[in-house]
């Protein structure tokens, strides 16, 4: 894995754009090019990442990443970094700066918070990432049950991170509903959502908690390849979903 470096500030402002971006402190600063704090800079930077990344897999070097952040595998450690290397060229090329420091190649990493390991095929979770969010999760729940309205930023922001953790549990999914409902309503959020938001957040913590501590029984997600699920028909759950009946309500 790698990642690029000062990568916000490679994209410039067009000139007639500058003059919105300026702040006074002893003397006046006018912004020339996109700066890390700024709230728009992921949205857009991530088209050009975008073409990076589809640049890259026509070369033949698959890969994932995420803002700045950049992920690749291959076959064995020379293949990988000969990949890695690729991805650093074809940064150089356009005009984009390369963290080494940050370069990592191994048969376990993190990335993104996620321990991807390839010699178990397992997903898993930091610890201390698992703890912390835990924390905030219950400190927002006593917020809210002592009567208090979050901010809409920070309901977004605990909405992401299970959002994150329901990428590899997919169990997660049915208990992120409600935070995104409350998202919405807020301070108009019924009764009935409260007590689900609560009892969903309560099943999330649970879970982190177990991450933290490392259970073996849930820490690690196992990464099904096209083989297992041919050997195990079983582990294959199809949904077929039609919303053409008479009363538009759909039917599974």
């Amino acid at each position: 894995k790698g990642d690029l470096s000062a990568y916000f500030n490679s994209f410039a402002f067009a000139y007639e754009m500058r003059g919105w971006f300026v702040f006074f402190l002893y003397s006046c600063y006018i912004m020339t090019s996109v700066f890390f704090g700024f709230a728009p800079a992921p949205f857009y930077t991530s088209g050009f990442g975008a073409e990076l990344h589809k640049c890259l897999w026509s070369v033949d070097v698959p890969c994932t990443n995420y803002v700045d952040d950049w992920f690749t595998v291959g076959g064995t450690e020379p293949h990988a970094r000969s990949r890695l290397f690729v991805i650093r060229d074809k940064a150089l090329g356009w005009s984009l700066l390369w963290n080494a420091k940050k370069e990592e190649v191994g048969q376990a990493l993190s990335f993104l918070g996620v321990v991807i390991c390839a010699v178990t095929m397992t997903l898993s979770f930091e610890a201390q990432q698992c703890r912390a969010f835990s924390a905030e999760l219950s400190l927002r729940l006593e917020q809210i049950r002592a009567g208090d309205t979050m901010s809409h930023s920070d309901v977004q922001h605990i909405c992401g991170k299970l959002n994150h953790y329901s990428a590899a549990l997919q169990a997660g999914r049915i208990h992120t509903r409600s935070w995104y409902i409350y998202s919405v309503y807020l301070d108009r959020t019924t009764a009935e959502w409260l007590n689900k938001l609560l009892a969903d957040s309560s099943w999330w913590i649970d879970v982190l908690d177990k991450w933290g501590r490392g259970d073996v029984d849930c820490r690690n997600i196992p990464i099904l390849n096209a083989a297992v699920l041919k050997a195990d028909p079983d582990l294959i759950q199809c949904t077929v979903g039609d919303a053409s009946g008479p009363d538009g309500l759909g039917y599974y």
